[in-house]
């Protein structure tokens, strides 16, 4: 199965470089700035043109919109989803061709940001620890020690790190910190990829976008 991964381009969908065809467009969150509706529509129009035979993606911190805004409005793009057969996921799977996808938004930070809660609290362990068995794991934020540097530090996650260690996925899907975008590394048995689009200027990286085979 051919994937392409995508993260953190922050309203600027339109000006990616093409999508090579592929049969999954993963997007690890952040495809707006702040999650506006009008911006969020225009990401799922940009989804129904990609040479994807299907589109998997999770919302990221600056989705603000779709967690806690107006629920009218979140069951419309969820609605549009389901419609569209792009699959979004919050804290949930879908199986495609016999792979096992799951995705999270939750992330560390501030709580002024969507999906966000405090680094070693119970949530953050709690969130990460019933993350289940899957082929494919997508989330916004960083696991710790793996394609995680803000500076000269990793800023990830250590209960997601763990969480990977014991379940083993082919690959991870992530972006949130935006340095080390566009890059993938092996670690056992699992790829690793920070997807993010743009760097922490805001501007788009060399690599823009990170495409992987794993068996089916």
């Amino acid at each position: 199965m051919k994937i392409h991964c995508l993260s953190d381009f922050h309203d600027r969908c339109s000006e990616l470089p093409p999508t090579p065809p592929c049969d999954v467009l993963v997007i690890a969150g952040d495809i707006t700035t702040a999650g506006y509706y009008e911006r969020l529509a225009e990401f799922l129009t940009w989804t129904i043109n990609q040479p994807a035979a299907h589109v998997v993606f999770v919302a990221g911190n600056h989705e603000l919109g779709l967690d806690g805004g107006d629920l009218r409005k979140v069951d419309w793009f969820r609605v549009w989803c389901e419609t569209h057969g792009v699959h979004w996921l919050c804290d949930q799977g879908a199986v495609i061709e016999g792979v096992r996808f799951y995705g999270s938004s939750w992330t560390l930070g501030s709580t002024k940001w969507a999906f966000a809660m405090q680094r070693d609290s119970l949530q953050a362990r709690t969130a990460r620890a019933q993350i289940p068995e899957c082929d494919v794991l997508i989330t916004h934020n960083p696991p710790h020690g793996v394609l995680d540097l803000c500076g000269d530090k990793h800023q990830g996650c250590k209960y997601l790190a763990r969480r990977v260690l014991e379940i083993k996925p082919k690959l991870h899907v992530f972006g949130h910190l935006h340095q080390e975008g566009g890059k993938s590394a092996r670690v056992g048995e699992t790829i690793y990829v920070n997807a993010a689009a743009l760097n922490d200027d805001y501007e788009f990286h060399q690599n823009v976008g990170v495409t992987v085979d794993i068996p089916s």
